[in-house]
């Protein structure tokens, strides 16, 4: 986007708030559903951006819900139930029941006795559903090959449960197609053991590869899709005859479609040091990866006075927070900086929006944006988040 577009939106909708391009957004799907060539679906882990679910289950096959708060937030918004795969760790009864009743028919299972749960819920609704095992990588997501294997065993138990396949998630930021490879290799071994007990014409794994993305200066962004198709290239290599591949993504996807807005409120000096301070900060702003502001980030100055003299020098830049640690960029060369000046961070779609530490110090929420074809749409308007019940 250009500066003035980002600038005027600034000055009508305030700051500090978060933008997210949905055309830019929209085009990325494509452009990867194009390297895919339709040969695997694509499912969207909504905790990356949950403001995003309407325009991505409109055009991938499947929304990942991992809370009962997602859950709500999916049923607010009308998705169709057949695209939910309902996952998350500890799911309660009443979470199970409310899915089922709101028509999903797709959960994982992260433990036996999460299995046995669904099982009661499925048995007291009268439900037939279908069940992903989750195979554990080494933390607390998941269970064991072991326990996989007892469920596969004992599914004669379940009446209202259909095995459909395994789900695995292996980490994030993971740039070592190397450890990709492993994952699958893993898959494909522990699902030619499983159909070596039951019969199936067809075996969905649903993959989270954990696929790298670029934020920060050093980095290089001459082909951002690049892992996806690396990836593509390393799947069609496999035998998967019989298998559905789902991958599973969620800061792929939407990373580069955000961007957060804040305005310069003080420049000073402090003998030590220059400074810029914004009306936001490390409650909003949470790039993985940026401990204590030490990486940079692609980000814009924006300068509201034209006719400013030119004087470039290394700034902190820093939030509203009453707290040393927020400190967004640690040293960042800018133009004569001034009070009322925007600031702008780029490639921060995903997370941020909902990862920050919000309730610190009772600042207000920030505001989200979506341009949606040069419309901007209000998805959250600013909100105070202290508050007393008596």
């Amino acid at each position: 986007m250009k500066n003035e577009e980002l600038l005027n939106i600034a000055k009508k909708h305030g700051t500090p708030s978060f933008l997210f391009d949905i055309q830019a957004l929209l085009s990325r799907i494509k452009a990867m559903k194009d390297i895919l060539d339709n040969k695997y679906e694509l499912c969207f882990a909504m905790k990356a951006n949950p403001f995003l679910t309407t325009y991505m289950s409109k055009n991938i096959e499947k929304i990942e819900v991992c809370s009962p708060g997602e859950l709500q937030i999916c049923i607010k918004l009308n998705i169709l139930a057949s695209q939910i795969i309902y996952s998350g760790v500890v799911k309660g009864y009443d979470d199970i029941v409310l899915a089922l009743k709101y028509g999903v028919k797709t959960f994982t299972a992260e433990s036996l006795s999460q299995l046995e749960l669904i099982n009661k819920c499925t048995l007291d609704l009268d439900i037939k559903i279908c069940i992903l095992l989750r195979l554990s990588a080494g933390s607390q997501f998941g269970m064991s090959k072991k326990d996989i294997i007892k469920a596969i065993n004992i599914l004669y138990k379940y009446k209202n449960i259909k095995f459909s396949g395994l789900h695995y998630y292996a980490g994030t930021q993971r740039k070592k197609i190397d450890l990709q490879l492993k994952d699958l290799n893993l898959l494909l071994d522990l699902k030619n053991e499983i159909t070596s007990i039951i019969k199936m014409d067809e075996f969905i794994i649903e993959y989270a590869p954990g696929l790298s993305v670029n934020m920060f200066e050093d980095d290089d962004f001459s082909d951002t899709l690049k892992p996806l198709s690396i990836l593509k290239t390393k799947l069609d290599e496999l035998n998967l005859d019989r298998v559905k591949m789902r991958i599973e993504l969620g800061r792929f996807m939407v990373q580069y479609c955000g961007y957060y807005l804040a305005n310069i409120l003080d420049v000073k000096n402090t003998g030590e040091c220059d400074y810029c301070l914004l009306d936001g900060g490390i409650n909003h702003v949470n790039y993985y990866g940026s401990i204590m502001g030490m990486k940079i980030p692609i980000m814009r100055h924006i300068s509201i006075n034209s006719n400013a003299y030119k004087q470039e020098k290394d700034y902190c830049i820093c939030g509203a927070l009453c707290t040393s640690g927020d400190v967004l960029v640690r040293r960042k060369q800018l133009d004569n900086p001034q009070i009322g000046d925007l600031i702008v961070f780029e490639n921060i779609g995903a997370y941020s929006v909902t990862e920050g530490i919000y309730l610190f110090l009772s600042r207000a929420l920030p505001k989200v944006l979506l341009l949606d074809n040069k419309n901007i749409l209000v998805a959250r308007d600013f909100k105070e988040i202290f508050e007393l019940n008596f």
